[in-house]
């Protein structure tokens, strides 16, 4: 059984509300991912938005990591974009990234792309600063939640082709974190959630709690005034260090990179609060 602890949720809401925006949107800007988008958006342009987001609702079981994953599909996009007009050519273009560097369970991810190739309004909505919408219209296309972490993902890597091509945007605060196993793992870290009654055998057990930890974060985005599709790239840059075994350990890692950005002090508040549980 999961526990939300909410003092714990209190204090890590008090740590965003204390970096501020501004500073959480710094992650966003060292994220390997974003440097994929911009070099794409500077090629491509507004074909950007179908590339990423095709892209994106079949960017799951990959066999590199995601930084890996997006660098590629960057350069291979980059390369072709040019010639390239529409939907199904685009769709096209994706597919044949797919076949290439995302072949783990390809028959269903091309199922997918198709889907979202027939989807006669994508094309329309794919730029719209209304993110909300989008959202909307990716679960309509492929017919799933709302709050699916694909349609969340997709709408994030959208919202970072705006970002690359200079547009400001607010996300909503409705629109939640999508959780993947480093948003998972440090929630426990950080003592946001008690497991009660069970052993964790290893991280990926975590993600049947989806639900309650994409709440815990869309609680702490309130609380803050931080969207919490902003915070995703905070916790996504802490996540990569999840198997360290102390917090002093996290801090030399990260402390030479955050340094010139972040304040020492705010550096330590944010260590010792996603990694709370290794100070314990």
């Amino acid at each position: 059984m999961i526990v939300v602890n909410s003092r714990r949720v209190n204090d890590l809401a008090d740590m965003v509300r204390a970096i501020g925006h501004k500073r959480i949107e710094f992650f966003e800007d060292i994220d390997p991912q974003f440097t994929a988008i911009k070099d794409l958006a500077n090629v491509c342009g507004s074909t950007s938005y179908l590339l990423t987001i095709l892209n994106a609702a079949i960017s799951y079981r990959l066999s590199q990591p995601g930084e890996v994953y997006w660098s590629l599909f960057s350069e291979y996009a980059r390369s072709r974009c040019i010639s390239v007009y529409g939907l199904r050519q685009i769709g096209e273009l994706v597919k044949e990234f797919a076949y290439m560097y995302n072949r783990v369970a390809l028959d269903q991810k091309l199922r997918r792309l198709e889907k979202m190739i027939r989807c006669r309004n994508l094309e329309g909505i794919a730029a719209t600063v209304d993110l909300e919408a989008l959202r909307r219209e990716i679960a309509l296309c492929l017919n799933v939640d709302l709050d699916s972490k694909t349609v969340i993902f997709s709408v994030k890597m959208a919202y970072y082709v705006h970002r690359a091509l200079g547009k400001k945007l607010v996300i909503p605060m409705t629109i939640p974190i999508p959780v993947d196993i480093r948003v998972a793992t440090i929630t426990y870290l950080s003592g946001a959630v008690d497991i009660v009654g069970e052993v964790i055998s290893n991280k990926y057990s975590l993600l049947r709690y989806s639900k309650t930890i994409r709440g815990i974060w869309s609680d702490i985005g309130r609380k803050s005034l931080v969207p919490p599709l902003n915070l995703d790239a905070l916790i996504w840059y802490f996540g990569k260090y999840s198997n360290a075994k102390s917090i002093d350990q996290v801090y030399l890692y990260v402390y030479k990179e955050l340094y010139p950005i972040l304040k020492q002090d705010e550096i330590s508040l944010i260590v010792r609060n996603l990694f709370y549980r290794l100070a314990t």
